[in-house]
């Protein structure tokens, strides 16, 4: 037995509504995933399928199917989605924990900094609309 470590690395630039990975493994296990979040599950040796998507609009978006082999040491990947909704997703194995800890550091810089720029940008056109009033 060994586990499986899913993280959501959700892109910035995508709608709010995409804050949730629906995942299924061996059309059994059903997990939900937030972005910058992610979940373990324990599973046997061997080979395990993995569905996953994100919910958008009345269908879903970055729809990936896979097959992983999974040995007797914990397995670590992450989820992102495409930059065209339409196309498939990235799975993507990392080495191990300390990947995905960094990898989910970085994405909360880049959104607390995206927020901030954003944020500026606001406060900027606000007081350039005033000047010009």
């Amino acid at each position: 037995m060994a586990k499986l470590h899913i993280y959501y690395n959700f892109s910035e630039g995508k709608v709010a509504m995409m804050d949730t990975l629906k995942v299924k493994i061996d059309d059994k296990i059903k997990l939900e995933i937030k972005k910058h979040q992610k979940q373990a599950v324990e599973l046997k040796s061997g080979t395990h399928n993995v569905k996953m998507y994100v919910p958008w609009m009345s269908g879903s978006a970055g729809y990936v199917d896979e097959n992983i082999e999974i040995q007797n040491e914990d397995l670590f990947y992450y989820y992102k989605l495409p930059l065209v909704l339409s196309q498939k997703g990235h799975f993507t194995q990392v080495a191990n924990e300390n990947a995905l800890e960094k990898l989910n550091k970085k994405n909360k810089t880049k959104s607390t900094i995206s927020l901030i720029v954003v944020v500026l940008v606001i406060i900027l056109l606000i007081v350039l609309g005033l000047l010009a009033s």
